[in-house]
């Protein structure tokens, strides 16, 4: 007879926290008003790479060109840099959907913690320094970020 009322009492609170939980939404960002986020954006340079930032507090994206002595590009990659694994998780999860057809496109991604990196070297190597500063100056005009 304990038993049984152990297995009911439990099953009255599995119900319960049930009802509960539906009550979360995610809703969280509906009450967030577009001008009180505080975005951050900008172009570094630091010895041979050249990286455009935009972060708006909850989210990073970075694009960081590398260049040889001739500032010629030889690598350029895309990061997107979540708060918490579990964003990235559903980011990195978007991807997987939308490449599922495309396994070479796929193979340019790899995901790290709550880091995703894109390889997007094919497109720009062997670019100029000063054409991909030029992207990144436009880049930063033209977003609404």
């Amino acid at each position: 007879m304990k038993k049984f009322f152990y297995l009911m009492s439990l099953c009255l609170c599995m119900f319960a926290g049930v009802a509960l939980m539906t009550s979360c939404g995610d809703d969280d960002l509906d009450d967030i008003d577009p001008d009180d986020i505080e975005i951050k954006a900008g172009i570094t340079e630091k010895g041979n790479t050249l990286t455009v930032s935009f972060s708006n507090g909850f989210y990073t994206y970075q694009e960081i060109a590398t260049f040889d002595s001739n500032d010629k590009c030889i690598k350029y990659v895309e990061k997107e840099i979540y708060p918490n694994k579990e964003t990235a998780n559903q980011a990195w999860d978007a991807y997987k959907a939308e490449y599922k057809d495309k396994p070479e496109e796929m193979a340019k991604y790899s995901k790290d913690g709550k880091t995703i990196t894109h390889d997007a070297t094919e497109k720009y190597k062997g670019a100029s320094k000063a054409e991909i500063r030029r992207n990144m100056e436009e880049m930063l005009e033209h977003s609404h970020y």
